[in-house]
């Protein structure tokens, strides 16, 4: 069963399905191929409304069931999938538009939500896109995850019992894994009738699925939308099973191999450096996190004494079994509880763990960001769950036990109190929920970190406490709420203490409006001025740099910004802070007038479309003085959107050293405008070298030799320290050559030398900058300007426009921990 938008003609000429295949590069040892027979496609499919999108493909010869190669099962007519019911859906296609899966092209898996036809009837008529009732929608109102090109037809699948039921076909969408865009599939379970009647003899397995529960999705109102009516339902036909039970009942749906365990999946080595496995007598018992380099944080209740005797934590562990070359081992010298812990109600469970030594921050061991005090987690917030517990309750972790990583949504207090309570368990303010109908921590995961992402940053908001069983359904995890013990936290840890961030969830919270027997009212309190969070240099969640030089992919280098002329590209320059563009002063001897520049940012091609930049106007450009080289400061007329795509860079200021052998990049459009083509921002690695007879001064910087061009000329020499990327150069560029200074032809040849961004820092003083940190660490506040300089500026006043290409098709974003990784 496939898409009916995936065939334009029902010639099944060189087509050929493949069936147990894991990579669509190299060899598939389980895998089979066959021809097809026959295509069908729905008689009433539409390709102007996507309608009917379903093809039946008959295979040219018989499959035999293995483990790898078994038949999923079908919705029955009559199924029910409410909103929020778990589904999971799976392909090669791209991983966000444009961009192809990367080799070996292993097949993806995300997980993603029903929405509910009515919510998505709302999402989608605005663009003129009807959702009718032989079709389901899926996917995250914040958008990340979702189906792409080269996905459609593939399944969506929901598990009931310990069967898998094929709910939807990959349709259609908006954009990829767009907020507020959920992907759109085919309702299986509207075909029942008409595959049967294609398909005769050892007829698919069919089985009812029932959603428990009001549907929330029923509440959903807005222009346009039918009210809800209430109709008898129709009995299911009575081939609700497959009528060869021998052959199809008892396998389909039903894969041998599939490990999605309670929701979790395995996390890629350095996924989450800040996980911590806790040791007895050689048995991990519990988990925790890092803190900072001498402390580990865990829950209370892992800890039946304060006695530190054989108590070893593990850091940048993959696997419980067999080696973890990345991995480190401490014992602990002190284990700090709560005092005001309460084992009889699990209040108050947290604990600190003191290291015996500190250690050394990797790219798999790193801290995680504390939440602070008045931070807020409004109900749905998205939050990641990881340890090495139980994959269901009493079945252990299996061979090598590998980290487990599932997602999880806060369910809200109000809403935890009223699941709870009549269970005789109360959920006090010190605790935080978090789960699903599906998926959700177990035994052996307490102690272990609930983190959620704010901006580039990831934030613990609980650590595993309890719950009832292992992620059944209404009972969500309890977990105590890190943001309430800052105070007792930094009165344990006087010094490096551990970084506290305020996450602010925004809108309303839709957990004030739960109501039970035993909830106290709902208190309004003052309103309260949100405090931001900080804006932080050089971090860029979508850059995981490695060698060579190429074309860039969108947001590796956020701070890159196209400085235009009269509508002309002109110069590259770097977002420093959120109104201030640095670039070479050089570029404005043509005109130093502000409203005769734009400012691009976000930008990856010149002459094409970028969906994700904005157009800034320029208020003012300050140039520097200095003999020699010079930088120029470009202010903006307002502040753009921060994004993934839009970042400030760090400015090195202080010369300090910066060793031979150092990794540096440099980026820029270079001649963006030769023949007109829609050019890409290019980049390329180089290293730092001694400068030999090239500089003796301590201002300058040498790598090896760069091709530059003229369009490159104000872009930046960036150098990564820790987590941040710094500038360290801002680049100068004349008609004929680079800016290399060196005496001689020979060094010339060999060595580009470059001014330090140091060398201004008496110019810099006269502007306030970023937060600029190194490790996850609460970034301190911006510099002070001062006025001890000379500089020439100029000012205007000009307007701004947002540039926006709406993009089509669906596209299968999976945002794997392997990706995450790249964003710690």
């Amino acid at each position: 069963m496939s898409a009916a938008h995936c065939f334009s003609s029902t010639n099944p000429s060189g087509l050929v399905v493949y069936l147990g295949r894991q990579n669509q590069e190299g060899s598939n040892s389980n895998e089979v191929s066959r021809t097809v027979s026959r295509i069908i496609t729905h008689p009433n499919y539409n390709s102007d409304t996507s309608d009917n999108d379903i093809a039946l493909l008959q295979l040219s010869s018989s499959v035999t069931f293995t483990n790898f190669i078994r038949p999923i099962c079908l919705a029955a007519a009559n199924s029910t999938f409410n909103r929020g019911t778990t589904s999971w859906v799976t392909g090669w296609g791209t991983i966000r538009v444009g961009v192809s899966l990367p080799s070996p092209q292993t097949l993806q898996e995300v997980d993603v939500p029903v929405t509910g036809n009515r919510n998505c009837f709302c999402q989608y008529n605005p663009s003129g896109v009807t959702i009718t009732d032989n079709m389901i929608c899926a996917g995250r109102d914040e958008g990340g995850k979702d189906s792409c090109q080269g996905d459609s037809g593939g399944p969506m699948v929901s598990k009931q019992g310990s069967v898998w039921v094929q709910a939807g076909v990959v349709s259609f969408g908006i954009g990829c894994a767009r907020a507020q865009f959920p992907g759109v599939y085919a309702r299986v379970s509207q075909y029942q009738s008409w595959i049967n009647t294609q398909i005769t003899s050892d007829q698919p397995g069919f089985v009812t699925f029932t959603s428990t529960g009001t549907d929330a999705d029923q509440s959903a109102t807005c222009t346009g939308l039918p009210a809800v009516t209430t109709t008898t339902p129709t009995p299911a036909p009575a081939n609700t099973t497959a009528p060869n039970t021998t052959a199809l009942n008892s396998v389909c749906g039903q894969p041998p191999l599939n490990t999605r365990i309670v929701g979790g999946e395995n996390a890629p080595a350095g996924a989450w450096p800040w996980q911590a496995s806790l040791h007895r007598n050689d048995r991990h018992f519990c988990g925790g996190s890092l803190i900072n380099k001498d402390w580990v944080m865990s829950a209370a209740h892992c800890f039946s004494s304060t006695s530190t005797s054989d108590l070893v934590v593990y850091l940048g562990r993959q696997n419980q079994e067999g080696s973890n070359s990345n991995e480190i081992s401490r014992t602990v010298s002190r284990i700090i509880r709560h005092p005001d812990y309460n084992s009889r109600t699990s209040d108050n469970d947290i604990a600190l763990l003191r290291l015996s030594s500190s250690v050394t921050f990797t790219n798999f061991i790193r801290p995680i960001c504390l939440a602070a005090a008045n931070s807020t987690f409004n109900r749905g917030t998205t939050s990641w769950v990881t340890g090495w517990g139980n994959i269901r309750s009493g079945v252990s972790l299996p061979s090598p036990q590998t980290l487990q990583e599932v997602d999880v949504p806060v369910t809200g207090n109000r809403n935890c109190f009223c699941q709870y309570n009549p269970s005789g368990i109360t959920i006090t303010d010190n605790m935080i929920c978090a789960g699903r109908d599906q998926g959700g921590p177990c035994q052996g995961d307490s102690g272990g970190p609930v983190v959620s992402k704010q901006g580039s940053q990831w934030v613990q908001s609980g650590i595993v406490s309890f719950g009832i069983g292992c992620a059944l359904a209404q009972f969500p995890g309890v977990n105590a709420r890190v943001s309430q013990y800052q105070s007792w936290i930094n009165t344990q840890i006087t010094s490096d203490q551990p970084g506290f961030v305020t996450f602010t969830s925004t809108g309303t919270d839709t957990d004030l409006s739960a109501t039970c027997t035993g909830l106290p009212a709902v208190t309004t309190p003052a309103p309260a001025t949100p405090t931001p969070p900080p804006v932080v240099c050089g971090r860029a969640p979508l850059n995981s740099r490695l060698i060579g030089g190429s074309d860039v992919s969108a947001g590796v280098w956020p701070w890159l910004a196209s400085l235009h002329l009269n509508g002309t590209h002109t110069c590259g320059g770097t977002l420093v802070s959120e109104t201030l563009v640095l670039t070479s002063a050089n570029c404005f001897s043509s005109s130093s007038t502000p409203s005769d520049w734009t400012v691009f940012l976000g930008r990856l091609r010149q002459n094409g479309s970028n969906s994700n930049e904005e157009s800034v106007g320029v208020a003012n450009i300050t140039l520097s003085s200095l003999s020699g080289e010079n930088v120029a400061m470009v202010q903006l007329t307002r502040k753009p959107t921060l994004s993934n795509f839009i970042q400030p860079v760090c400015v090195e200021q202080n010369a300090g050293t910066i060793a031979t052998g150092t990794t540096c990049w440099v980026a820029g459009w270079g001649n963006a405008q030769a023949g007109g083509v829609c050019q890409p921002l290019q980049e390329v690695q180089t290293s730092v070298v001694a400068c030999g007879n090239a500089s003796s001064s301590a201002d300058d910087i040498c790598t090896n030799t760069l091709q530059l061009q003229q369009g490159d000329m104000g872009g930046p020499l960036m150098c990564k320290q820790g987590v941040s990327w710094f500038q360290v150069s801002v680049i100068a560029v004349n008609s004929s050559s680079s800016t290399s200074r060196a005496t001689s032809q020979s060094d010339r040849s060999s060595v580009q030398v470059f001014s330090r961004t140091s060398r201004f820092s008496t110019f810099m003083s006269n502007f306030s900058f970023p937060a600029t940190f190194t490790s996850a660490t609460t970034p301190n506040t911006t510099s002070t300007p001062n006025t001890n300089t000379t500089t020439t500026t100029t000012s205007a006043t000009s307007g701004g426009r947002h540039s926006y290409t709406p993009l089509s098709l669906l596209s299968l974003l999976f945002l794997s921990a392997a990706q995450l990784a790249s964003q710690h």
